[in-house]
């Protein structure tokens, strides 16, 4: 079996774990109106309550990516590292190869991607074991629209490492930086040229409708 057939067969397979796995959500939890134009999700079971808290938000989302991150993060470090000693080394003092030079950008990209992530994270973390402890206990108004402010600031951190992978690439990376704007230039020459072309046949064909409307009168 080829690779890319694997990688198809395991495409197909996560995505329909990942769909059974979501699936009791729409069985198990009910929508309710609670006040003017606001409505509160209720869990039907207590059992899938504790599963849908304390493993699939807490532990699948938060604690188990944040683990993985922090691993590969000190591991990329510790490449990182690798590499910073072999161009001080005195048989080094020549430029590096392109192989090492990618090397060492890609790993300084891992590594600010990862230390992202983990900023992004630990603060969601901390909010949805907070605010899952916290559940059952009376609030006033006070505490609840802090705790309100404290999950819109961290959900948008968490949501914004989404989008952040793009910058970070950019700062990093020289090359990648050089790449985006070539192909900027490229891009906006290309819209030029059509402009121009489409211009250059709209013209006779406006002076022919000029010089036929003369005629005519």
């Amino acid at each position: 079996m080829s690779k890319i057939s694997t990688a198809r067969i395991l495409c197909i397979l996560t995505i329909v774990f990942w769909s059974l796995h979501g699936l009791p959500i729409v069985i198990m939890v009910n929508i309710y109106p609670a006040a003017a134009n606001q409505t509160v999700c209720v869990n039907r079971s207590i059992i899938y309550g504790y599963y849908l808290n304390y493993f699939i938000i807490l532990i699948l989302y938060n604690i188990l990516p944040l683990a993985i991150f922090i691993l590969f993060g000190l591991l990329t470090w510790r490449n990182m590292h690798k590499i910073q000693r072999r161009r001080i080394e005195p048989q080094q003092q020549q430029r590096l190869p392109t192989t090492q030079r990618q090397e060492y950008q890609l790993t300084k990209m891992l590594l600010l991607q990862i230390s992202s992530i983990s900023i992004s994270t630990i603060p969601y973390a901390i909010n949805t074991l907070y605010n899952t402890i916290t559940n059952q206990i009376q609030k006033d108004s006070l505490r609840t629209a802090q705790e309100n402010l404290s999950t819109t600031v961290t959900n948008f951190l968490f949501y914004l490492n989404f989008a952040a992978s793009f910058y970070i690439y950019l700062i990093s990376s020289k090359t990648l930086r050089k790449k985006f704007f070539r192909k900027l230039l490229s891009t906006y020459s290309g819209c030029k040229q059509v402009t121009h072309a489409i211009s250059t046949i709209t013209a006779p064909t406006a002076n022919n409708l000029d010089r036929t409307t003369t005629r005519n009168n």
